[in-house]
């Protein structure tokens, strides 16, 4: 490892609220201050029984959780030869949380492996500029990982052709779904008969965005990751029907 982990960088968030010392955190987890300066400078992994201490200690604080789930699923030696291309938490916008940026990339690292990808991701955020900074994130993340991403503006009227690839693609990204028109709609019923993935991003959280066909099959075949403090509650002027 050649930086810290994040679960470091909580407990040092930790240390600093409750002014003490390196020494005394060190004391608190039972672990010598030198293990904790190796830690800190990311010269030694987490052990087991560190991992425990840290838990008893803080679990009790969510953000450590978080970091305690992200260590375990991205940031564990053993853990980070599932991600080949090196798809990494840091390349997604600070603002997300640690679990939702390691829901991400945990869906990515699905590829490489043969076991696909069974649902696909319905991404919402208030902010366009997070929802176009994830999906940057995604097609690099994927093709990293030997795959094709496609992007497609949800109101688009893509010809025959085009279809035909966005139906076919490993994995398509359909921008601000609740601009949808037919002729994506007819795409994304396409592949989710399929069994292809979806990622969906919208600034209209998908449980408010009312019915249609469409949204009963991104409900099927998605899961809905809320990027940030996203309102519930459907914009009137933002409605979630075909263009």
């Amino acid at each position: 490892m050649t930086h810290a982990p994040l679960l470091i960088t909580e407990l040092e968030r930790i240390r600093r609220e409750r002014g003490w010392t390196v020494h005394a955190l060190a004391r608190h987890l039972g672990v010598s201050p030198k293990l904790f300066y190796n830690l800190r400078r990311g010269h030694r992994p987490l052990s087991v029984a560190t991992l425990s201490a840290i838990a008893k200690a803080f679990g009790a604080d969510y953000r450590i959780r978080e970091a305690l789930m992200h260590y375990l699923a991205l940031e564990c030696p053993t853990e980070r030869r599932v991600f080949r291309g090196g798809a990494s938490t840091a390349e997604l916008p600070q603002s997300i949380s640690y679990h939702n940026r390691w829901r991400i990339v945990s869906w990515v690292g699905k590829f490489p492996h043969g076991e696909g990808a069974p649902r696909g991701l319905y991404l919402v955020a208030q902010k366009p500029e997070t929802l176009s900074a994830v999906m940057r994130f995604l097609v690099a993340a994927v093709e990293r990982e030997g795959r094709h991403a496609i992007v497609l503006a949800a109101n688009a009227r893509p010809s025959a052709s085009h279809a035909t690839e966005a139906i076919a693609a490993p994995v398509l990204i359909a921008e601000r779904i609740e601009y949808v028109s037919d002729a994506v709609t007819a795409i994304l019923t396409r592949r989710a008969e399929a069994q292809r993935p979806i990622v969906a991003t919208s600034c209209v959280d998908r449980d408010s965005a009312g019915d249609s066909p469409l949204l009963r099959v991104l409900r099927s075949t998605t899961e809905v990751i809320r990027l940030d403090g996203v309102q519930r509650a459907r914009p009137a002027h933002l409605p979630f029907t075909a263009a």
